[in-house]
């Protein structure tokens, strides 16, 4: 069976939600090989939310969450918080609930999610937001986010990718040569008006199989001013962090406080 699902691989035809599943079980070894600290970056986050915020967080929700491993490592620093995260990939969502479980995780559309429920912290990170497809999903997305904080709630969104921030672009190539595992990625990019495009080519070799197969990406662009608008039009003030946890950048964004 392995070997049958390597040669689907080869030849494009494996089914969309298998794909991601395979895919989920390769993030984390990839982004460990890339040096992706998400124990500094979550500690970074703490000290962001606790500067930012008048009490502890008693509860926080991660838009696009992944595997988990930012809510595992901000578990470990809120251990009394209540955590809850929504991803698209029912794959990602397993093993983030291996992770923390704990944390209510549930498979929703960043766009169009409703949960029921107010959060003391909302975050979307890596440059999740940068997946959605246009400007619309974009603000749709924002607004989701901001009817989900609690009356003084805090709002972080690293964006990743704005035009200002672009730098050329190049090709890329990565390895894991483990024991268990031998895998190459090769990573080309094009940059369109309102997009990158970005090809990734694997090559795995693991006990189960070998294989190979092409994923491409198309990361939507925003400069900083219409951030600001989307952030305007859903009722909230922010501000903006040029370094943020991992050099990409973070938003801030607030409900604002009003007095009687």
């Amino acid at each position: 069976m392995a070997f049958i699902l390597a040669a689907m691989i080869v030849f494009g035809r494996l089914p969309c939600a298998v794909m991601f599943d395979h895919w989920a079980q390769l993030y984390d070894r990839i982004y460990a090989a890339r040096g992706k600290d998400y124990s500094r970056e979550a500690a970074q986050l703490a000290e962001t939310i606790t500067r930012h915020r008048s009490h502890y967080p008693s509860s926080l929700l991660d838009i696009a969450c992944g595997t988990g491993e930012h809510l595992h490592e901000l578990s470990r620093r809120f251990p009394s918080c209540d955590l809850a995260g929504i991803d698209q990939s029912e794959g990602m969502l397993r093993i983030a609930q291996r992770k923390v479980p704990a944390a209510l995780f549930t498979r929703a559309d960043m766009a169009a999610f409703d949960l029921g429920r107010r959060f003391d912290v909302v975050t979307c990170l890596f440059a999740s937001i940068c997946y959605l497809p246009d400007d619309r999903a974009a603000e749709r997305a924002i607004d989701q986010m901001a009817k989900h904080l609690s009356p003084g709630g805090l709002l972080l969104i690293e964006p990743g990718v704005m035009p200002e921030r672009l730098s050329p672009p190049r090709e890329d190539v990565m390895t894991i040569d483990e024991p268990d595992l031998k895998l190459t990625r090769r990573t080309t990019a094009v940059h369109e008006a309102d997009a990158i495009v970005i090809t990734f080519a694997f090559e795995v070799d693991r006990p189960a199989g070998i294989g190979a197969f092409t994923e491409t990406q198309r990361i939507h662009i925003a400069p900083r001013e219409r951030y600001a608008d989307w952030f305007e039009r859903a009722g909230l003030q922010w501000s903006f962090d040029e370094q943020g946890p991992a050099g990409m950048g973070l938003f801030l964004a607030h409900h604002p406080i009003t007095t009687d």
